[in-house]
């Protein structure tokens, strides 16, 4: 049997970039292995909670299934993961801060727009609130995260980024 030089090549590409499509994110415990790798993210919010302008977000595979979450940009950093519990269908995402801050979003919803909602405790404030982001996945190389804070009743957004992966 003849194989092309082509289809050969095709062989050798990760199975998660080649399968995922945009109603395929997060369906079931690998369904956000196609984040893996090195995504760069323009922030146009002006909240300080949101960071700078321009951020890199690095997704790597973890021992334990899930993926660990590395966001670093001018002087700004936070660090965690993504994982899924199977008993639920629960993806979670504990993510913290060098000062000590930290949050805790989860979602069950997969396919091209989630929404992952928790509580943001500011340790130095001594306070803690509802966050949330609304995420849109266009392709396996780019989506859009609009990140928000409750603000007495209403929603203030204090990231939008669009990230493009370029590793």
């Amino acid at each position: 049997m003849k194989i092309s030089i082509l289809a050969a090549f095709a062989l050798l590409l990760p199975l998660t970039e080649l399968a995922m499509t945009p109603s395929s994110a997060g369906v079931g415990p690998s369904g956000y292995n196609w984040l893996i790798g090195t995504w760069l993210c323009a922030n146009t919010a002006t909240a300080a909670i949101g960071g700078p302008g321009t951020q890199t977000v690095t997704y790597a595979p973890t021992a334990a299934g899930g993926l660990s979450v590395r966001v670093i940009g001018g002087n700004f950093e936070r660090s965690g993961y993504i994982a899924y519990v199977a008993a639920t269908k629960t993806w979670w995402s504990p993510i913290a801060y060098p000062g000590g801050n930290f949050y805790a979003e989860s979602t069950k919803q997969t396919g091209s727009k989630t929404i992952w909602t928790g509580p943001y405790t500011d340790v130095a404030g001594r306070k803690t609130f509802a966050v949330r982001d609304m995420y849109t996945v266009d392709s396996a190389t780019q989506y859009e995260d609009i990140g928000q804070y409750k603000s007495g009743s209403s929603w203030k957004t204090g990231y939008r980024g669009v990230c493009r992966k370029t590793s």
